[in-house]
């Protein structure tokens, strides 16, 4: 989930950057957070609570702290930490820590020139801020990224992950991705199941219809469109396997995103 959300974030605003110091042993509570924001604490260490979990933010971990979000924090070693703080539509409650072993130098470049130009407010200075959001929060999910593809059994089926997220269009054979991946395809299937939950085919299909829902979303709405797009030879069977995952055909489906989008009377 929260790579998910993250990963469609859309940033509407920035609301400030700033550099803050925090004394060992403070303590406070936030209730439903009105802003998202990106903290990081290059000096020093404060615990959070949230959902009954608790997070370290440290020079080694940024935290993303959602709007809608509520905790508490302690401070156990004083210290400074930048926080990029910006508007998004998005709401969720849990907050997320991030291991960033090895890119902290840069990570306190990006905070530091935003912090720095958003305070002279330099030509285009938002726009610098927005972007430095943007490029911590890739960063942190590719951090992720990278300690999630760390399994031995994942890296085994990472060549045919890659495959398929560059060629979800076309008509693709387990067989091909076994040798992709240099295992036989009985033992491909069973591990990719094994790891991803899904068979392969119903891997692709659920990719293929996950971008179909943003297309019919969009202005790009026409469905023979959309089935080429996507791989389907024709409306017909487009519509049959969107409905087989979602429960609905592409048709209500976008009836019922236009109804969640009409402004409230």
């Amino acid at each position: 989930m929260g790579q998910e959300i993250l990963s469609e974030l859309c940033i509407l605003g920035i609301r400030s950057v700033s550099n803050i110091y925090t004394d060992a042993g403070k303590i406070a509570e936030r209730i439903q957070r009105n802003a998202w924001g990106i903290l990081f604490k290059y000096e020093g260490e404060t615990v959070y609570q949230n959902l009954g979990k608790s997070y370290v933010s440290n020079p080694e971990h940024v935290m993303i702290l959602p709007r809608g979000s509520s905790y508490t924090w302690q401070c156990r070693r004083g210290g400074h930490y930048y926080v990029i703080e910006f508007d998004a539509e998005a709401t969720c409650d849990q907050i997320f820590c991030f291991s960033i072993a090895g890119e902290g130098e840069k990570l306190l470049r990006l905070f530091r020139d935003a912090e720095q130009k958003h305070n002279l407010r330099a030509p285009g200075y938002k726009l610098e801020a927005m972007r430095a959001a943007y490029t911590a929060i890739l960063l942190l999910l590719a951090t992720q990224r990278k300690a999630y593809l760390g399994s031995d059994r994942l890296q085994k089926i990472t060549p045919a992950l890659d495959y398929i997220s560059q060629n979800y269009e076309k008509s693709i054979k387990n067989d091909t991705l076994a040798a992709l991946c240099g295992i036989s395809t009985v033992y491909f299937r069973k591990l990719f199941l094994s790891i991803t939950g899904l068979s392969p085919i119903t891997y692709i299909h659920t990719l293929r219809i996950g971008k179909a829902k943003k297309m019919l979303e969009s202005d790009y709405k026409r469905l023979a469109e959309i089935a080429v797009s996507l791989g389907y030879p024709d409306v017909y069977t487009f519509s049959k396997t969107f409905k087989k995952y979602t429960g609905l055909s592409p048709t209500t489906y976008l009836k019922q995103h236009a109804e969640k989008s009409k402004p409230a009377p």
